[in-house]
């Protein structure tokens, strides 16, 4: 399966040990197989390949990667903007829910 160009550089998780799994009562959003695509002017763009990314609570992510990579369709989907093609977005263990056109207005 290819991945995302873009790399997520992060401190060392809550526990303080980088590298090691993120317990479940830690990980405050998680992005599990993630794709976007894109559809306009008779053509599909796939604005995000599978993604898989787990934040802990108080670790701090960097998105990071060159222009086109996916990164601010990946903050999109986190923040509700934006509906995952595929895969599934938790926070704090719950479905996000896109911000409707009411609320985000």
């Amino acid at each position: 399966m290819q991945r995302n160009s873009f790399a997520a550089a992060a401190g060392a998780p809550a526990d303080g040990v980088a590298g090691e799994a993120v317990a479940a009562t830690q990980r405050k959003i998680v992005l599990e197989g993630v794709t976007k695509s894109f559809a306009g002017r008779g053509r599909v763009v796939e604005a995000l390949q599978p993604l898989d990314l787990t934040v802990a609570t108080e670790e701090f992510v960097a998105l990071v990667g060159p222009s086109g990579c996916g990164k601010s369709t990946a903050l999109n989907l986190i923040a509700g903007l934006i509906s995952p093609s595929q895969g599934r977005v938790l926070y704090d263990g719950g479905r996000s829910q896109p911000i409707s056109a009411s609320r985000s207005s």
